[in-house]
């Protein structure tokens, strides 16, 4: 019980496994999601080597 004059205050309870669940679940995300933007247009110029164009190549 409490006394007639005493004051009552109010703690938000931070819940610490969610708040690490939200940010691991965020970043395989976006680790999902720019693996399959590399994947799908690499970066990189595309190149194709030709073995009729090599200097010192004879077939």
């Amino acid at each position: 019980m409490t006394s007639a004059g005493a004051a009552t205050t109010w703690t938000p309870v931070v819940d610490g496994g969610r708040v690490a669940l939200i940010g691991v679940v965020t970043g395989l995300i976006a680790a999902t999601l720019g693996s399959a933007a590399v994947l799908r247009q690499p970066p990189w110029q595309r190149m194709t080597v030709h073995t009729d164009q090599v200097p010192g190549h004879h077939v």
